[in-house]
């Protein structure tokens, strides 16, 4: 699979598993409520937006829905520390 098939993978299973629709998701993820169908009619993002909204899927992933077979879930956001 590639980076956007796991992407569209993922946000097909999160709709499919929760209460929100793909447009509200696509909003709160990519900032416009087409953008979804435009990644999945072949439009693409980079990769810091891959993984911030790969991490904010993660995160936020509804009960009692898998995460899809064969797409990599990320760990979660690294916490760092500050020197005193």
């Amino acid at each position: 699979m590639t980076l956007r098939e796991n992407l569209i993978a993922a946000l097909t299973a999160y709709v499919s598993g929760s209460e929100i629709g793909e447009a509200r998701l696509s909003t709160v993820l990519l900032g416009s409520g087409a953008r979804i169908a435009k990644i999945r009619n072949g439009g693409d993002v980079n990769t810091a937006t891959y993984e911030r909204a790969m991490l904010w899927l993660s995160e936020n992933w509804p009960d009692g829905c898998d995460w899809p077979a064969g797409v990599p879930r990320p760990a979660s956001a690294p916490v760092f520390e500050v020197a005193p």
